[in-house]
């Protein structure tokens, strides 16, 4: 009966011994993990006014800045402020390229395009408020899209250019977040 209840016992502890071991193993790669942002404490709100284009696309900055806020309010890592007085941090962002690229070509008339690539690069520059000499981010970003044309191409573009500010602004929170 001893003989027994002295293997159960030990049974029992290497059973707790190997399942505290398993969790352990399990975690241990988790130990540099952090939950949410790895933006410092004093951060949490940005200026985003609009955007400055230098391409000559029309109406490109303000579909691209609103695109951008939707993205940052979406991600909620920063508050977007109104004014630059009110925030931490303030981007400063130019509209350097705007490019159509033909993709695939009408099967019975290889001269017209049926798909274009729309692509726009940004430079992106942000300063803290507190010390506007020193650029925490400066990067320059890529947003892209693909779309048919339907009908012109003006207005095929009007289909796509929200789709290309939504991807260029998803990589812009992305670089200003994940700086730190």
């Amino acid at each position: 009966m001893q003989n027994s209840h002295n293997a159960r016992s030990i049974s029992r502890y290497w059973g707790v011994a190997l399942g505290a071991l398993a969790v352990v193993a399990m975690t241990g790669g988790c130990a540099g993990y952090r939950l949410g942002t790895t933006l410092p404490e004093t951060l949490k709100t940005i200026h985003v006014p609009t955007f400055v284009n230098d391409t000559n696309e029309p109406r490109l900055e303000t579909e691209t800045t609103s695109a951008t806020i939707a993205r940052f309010q979406t991600d909620g890592a920063l508050s977007v402020v109104p004014s630059a007085g009110a925030a931490d941090l303030v981007m400063e962002t130019r509209l350097t390229e705007f490019h159509l690229t033909p993709l695939r070509y009408e099967a019975d008339n290889a001269k017209t395009p049926r798909e274009y690539r729309m692509t726009i690069w940004a430079q992106v520059t942000v300063h803290n408020r507190r010390d506007p000499g020193k650029a925490l981010v400066n990067t320059r970003v890529r947003g892209q899209a693909t779309f048919d044309l339907v009908g012109d191409l003006t207005s095929s573009k009007r289909n796509g250019l929200p789709l290309a500010s939504e991807d260029l602004g998803r990589r812009i929170v992305e670089a200003v977040v994940e700086a730190w």
